[in-house]
C-alpha cells in the first residue's frame, strides 16, 4: 500500500490547477462545525491548505487561522476568496513550516498523503498543545453515472502506480505516528453544471490540463461531458453526493517511527 509519489504534488504549483480548485464542491457544514469544536474555538493550523477551502470557513469561528501552502498560485486564489484576507498565509512546505505555536488544532484536508509523514508529525509535536488533536479530512463525490466516469478517468489518468486502497490514517497508525480517536462521515447534495464538474476533475494531480497531451485534453473533456450531461436536471445541473470523512486523533509524542 505505497504512499503516492510526492512528485505528483508539484502539479498543484501550476496556476491553472489553483483556478480549477474553485469548482470543487465544498465540504459539508458538519465538518467545519466539528473542527471548530475540536479546536475549542482556539488557534488552528491548516497544512496543505490549498486555496483555503477549510481555513477560510473557520474564520470568525476560531481565534485565528494559520494556513501553510507551498503553492503561491493557490494562496493568490485563496486570498481573493471570501474569508481569505483574514487567514495568515505561509507559502512554504508542510514539512518545514515556520509558523509558531501553540495551536489548539491542526487540520489537513486531502493533502496528508503528499507529505513526508515523519517530518510533518515531528513539526506538529513542536507546535501543538499536548492534548491538541490532528484532524484529517477527505472527500469523495458521486453521481448516477459513476462507473462510466471512473472508466473514463482510468483511461486518461496520468497517475503511475496509483493505489486506491492507500489510507493515510492507516499508514500513520501503522508507523506509530498517531492514534485515531474519532470519525465523522457527513454527506450532502451539491449541484453544479457539467462544465464545473469537469473543471473540478481538472484540479487533480493526474487530470490537470498541463500534464496531459493536447489531443487527450480534448478527448477527455468531450467524454466526461458526454457521460454527465444526460443526467442533469431541468436547469442543466448535475446532482452530486459529496461525502466527507473527518478523522481526528493524537500525534505520537515518541520521536521513534515504528519500523
Amino acid at each position: 500500500m505505497p504512499q503516492p509519489s510526492a512528485r505528483r504534488a508539484d502539479t498543484f504549483l501550476l496556476p491553472g490547477v489553483a483556478e480549477a480548485y474553485r469548482a470543487r464542491p465544498p465540504y459539508p457544514q458538519e465538518v467545519i462545525d466539528r473542527l471548530v469544536d475540536l479546536a475549542s474555538c482556539g488557534r488552528v493550523l491548516d497544512l496543505g491548505a490549498g486555496e483555503g477551502s477549510i481555513a477560510r470557513r473557520l474564520v470568525g469561528r476560531v481565534s485565528s487561522v494559520v494556513a501553510v501552502e507551498r503553492s503561491a498560485p493557490m494562496i493568490e486564489v485563496g486570498r481573493a476568496l471570501p474569508g481569505g484576507s483574514a487567514v495568515a498565509w505561509h507559502c512554504e512546505p508542510a514539512e518545514t513550516f515556520t509558523a509558531t505555536g501553540p495551536f489548539d488544532l491542526a487540520v489537513v484536508g486531502e493533502a496528508m498523503h503528499w507529505f513526508d509523514l515523519p517530518a510533518v508529525i515531528g513539526r506538529l509535536r513542536d507546535v501543538l498543545h499536548p492534548s491538541a488533536p490532528l484532524a484529517l479530512v477527505d472527500r469523495s463525490t458521486r453521481h448516477g453515472r459513476m462507473p462510466e466516469i471512473i472508466e473514463v478517468i482510468q483511461r486518461f489518468s496520468t497517475a503511475e502506480n496509483y493505489d486506491p486502497a492507500y489510507d493515510v490514517s492507516d499508514d500513520l497508525t501503522a508507523r506509530g505516528l498517531w492514534t485515531p480517536r474519532g470519525q465523522l462521515t457527513p454527506a450532502r447534495e451539491f449541484r453544479q453544471s457539467p462544465e464545473n464538474y469537469l473543471t473540478s476533475l481538472r484540479s487533480t494531480s493526474s487530470l490537470a490540463r498541463a500534464v496531459m497531451a493536447l489531443e487527450d485534453n480534448v478527448a477527455f473533456d468531450a467524454e466526461v461531458l458526454d457521460v454527465v450531461r444526460p443526467i442533469t436536471d431541468d436547469r442543466g445541473l448535475l446532482t452530486l453526493t459529496v461525502t466527507a470523512t473527518l478523522t481526528w486523533g493524537e500525534v505520537s509524542h515518541d520521536a521513534a517511527e515504528r519500523p
